[in-house]
């Protein structure tokens, strides 16, 4: 009896499986070619689902959103915004300053974000 009822248990979990990956492999498919399967469960989850609203109006919503995922900035980095000069205007630029004396190694980190979302959350 209780074999039965492992081999059942261990059925439904099979097939639990199976829809899971049938589902994300569906959602890796667009008309431009196959996603990663990271970036699919993230398109899928977005606020819009399937067809997320990309509008100027929306990006809060979507900000918002991202912002779930980010962890709390460190309060023991000073964080200053800046502007460096560019061919189309000043461009915005954050400094990340930690504790204790300078000087201190350079990261540059250009990350668009998709250009898109994300713009002014701490990193």
């Amino acid at each position: 009896m209780i074999v039965r009822v492992l081999l059942i248990l261990v059925g439904l979990v099979v097939a639990l499986a199976l829809i899971a990956a049938g589902t994300v492999l569906s959602w890796m498919r667009t008309p431009h070619g196959v996603l990663d399967p990271g970036a699919a469960l993230v398109v899928h989850t977005m606020p819009g689902g399937e067809e997320p609203d990309f509008s100027p109006e929306n990006r809060v919503e979507m900000d918002a959103w991202v912002g779930t995922f980010m962890p709390a900035a460190v309060e023991s980095v000073a964080v200053r915004d800046a502007a460096y000069p560019s061919e189309v205007g000043e461009q915005p630029l954050r400094v990340y300053t930690p504790e204790g004396d300078a000087p201190f190694p350079l990261v540059v980190w250009i990350h668009g974000g998709g250009f898109f979302m994300g713009g002014d959350l701490p990193i």
